[in-house]
């Protein structure tokens, strides 16, 4: 993407790696695995942040890049040895995940270096990404590193006002169903009601307990595994994250519903917890976990946040199945937040790669979605601090999806739901284009 500035310390030390590798007979694969995986961790890499800030801040000192250069450059070169045709099994996804890994984090250092020799000194603007220097090149890049894919800004944008579309289209419908289809003033009164919204914790407690209980009595019907660690439900505490309804937390496996000064929305608890607990972040992370002894050691610990996101934005979907959203209502929670999601979809790329302004994207949010210009101007603020995060959900599940269609229509009557969510699940997370192909292959 960009040449590297290169040292005499840095042609040098190239120099040594490529010596040291032709000297050295090539490892059997497990153990590359194993020794990638305990040299990765001495790195002591910055992980990849929410805030574009604190990732171009924490970018390391040239002597620590050139450390991880070596590193990366060393093992890639050591997969040179292996044959993607000649390798079988776990081996052969694993090989294709590792070299994956190397060459994103060879692209990262490639960038990390140049900005390091255009932005000197400066103080990295706190206005947004596109205020960046390198800001489209960054904007890619971070992309990749969310969606764990090669997918363009053009791609999404276009994903993006399709979702949309799509969650307008399912809102009718519920509004005509609701006995409000030529009265959409009428209709937004109605969901503004005081019927719709919960002051009492106690009750929203119970509503959750008894989503809970409502899902496991029908999980039987779309997935193989109904046996996995309890889920537990508690208010949450955390003020930083007041603003969402909900979130779950895998240290504690707790499942966690946020009622602090306003009154929470009863169209939220269907598809919240579908989201945050069964099936979707707890049951996959709890599937996971059962299939972790065959996964390998570099793997331990990496977040493919495009599947994780997806496949809880996926099986939101599920509700009626699972003898959730037994009313119109319950069910319109669900597509009004994804009407959310569908449109921040366009708005990160519009804030962060086609520089509008704050005012374009709040236009834009009006367009769309009614009543809800302080959740647009939290929003907006989040994606010129978070550029690209947002896309995961939408994309991940829009892929899924995909393969989901893809895989009924080629079995036809014999495709069986159940059996095809049983092979999503214990591969584990994966980013989706190799997700796919172990699908294809494995068939």
């Amino acid at each position: 993407m960009y040449p590297r500035c290169l040292s005499v310390f840095c042609l040098i030390l190239l120099f040594l790696t490529a010596c040291r590798d032709t000297q050295q007979e090539p490892l059997d694969l497990q153990t590359l695995f194993r020794q990638y995986a305990e040299g990765v961790e001495t790195l002591n890499i910055p992980p990849l942040r929410l805030s574009y800030k604190e990732n171009l801040d924490s970018i390391s000192t040239t002597v620590h890049l050139m450390r991880q250069l070596d590193f990366f450059t060393h093992y890639s070169s050591q997969l040179k040895a292996f044959r993607l045709k000649d390798l079988e099994g776990e081996e052969r996804y694993d090989f294709q995940l590792l070299k994956f890994e190397i060459d994103l984090h060879l692209e990262r250092l490639d960038l990390e270096e140049h900005f390091k020799s255009v932005q000197e000194d400066q103080p990295i603007s706190q206005k947004g990404l596109f205020r960046v220097k390198m800001r489209d090149v960054w904007y890619r890049h971070f992309l990749k590193r969310w969606l764990n894919a090669d997918v363009s800004p053009e791609e999404l944008y276009k994903l993006g006002k399709e979702e949309v579309s799509r969650a307008q289209t399912e809102i009718r419908r519920i509004q005509q169903e609701l006995g409000y289809a030529d009265d959409s003033t009428g209709f937004y009164q109605f969901l503004n009601a005081d019927t719709f919204f919960l002051n009492d914790e106690q009750l929203l407690r119970e509503a959750f307990e008894l989503r809970k209980a409502t899902v496991q009595q029908n999980l039987e019907r779309l997935f193989p595994i109904t046996s996995f660690a309890n889920v537990n439900i508690a208010r949450g505490e955390d003020q930083s994250l007041a603003r969402v309804p909900g979130y779950y937390r895998a240290a504690d496996s707790t499942f966690y519903y946020n009622i602090f000064d306003s009154p929470y929305n009863r169209r939220n608890v269907d598809w919240l917890y579908l989201h945050e607990a069964v099936p979707g972040h707890h049951y996959q992370l709890s599937i996971a976990e059962q299939f972790r002894d065959s996964i390998a050691p570099f793997r331990e610990g990496r977040m493919y946040m495009s599947y994780i996101e997806g496949w809880a934005g996926y099986v939101e979907g599920l509700g009626k199945e699972l003898g959730l959203y037994a009313s119109p209502t319950a069910e319109l929670g669900s597509w009004e937040w994804d009407l959310v999601r569908s449109v921040r979809v366009v708005l990160d790329i519009g804030l962060n790669y086609l520089g509008w302004s704050d005012r374009d994207a709040l236009r834009y949010w009006r367009l769309h979605i009614v009543n809800q210009d302080d959740i647009a101007r939290r929003e907006i603020k989040r994606m010129r601090d978070w550029p690209a995060q947002v896309h995961t959900y939408k994309y991940g599940a829009a892929q899924l999806r995909r393969l989901i269609a893809e895989e009924r229509e080629r079995q036809g009557e014999s495709f069986s739901l159940k059996v095809f969510h049983g092979r999503l699940l214990e591969y584990g997370a994966l980013p989706l284009w190799l997700l796919e192909q172990r699908l294809r292959e494995e068939e």
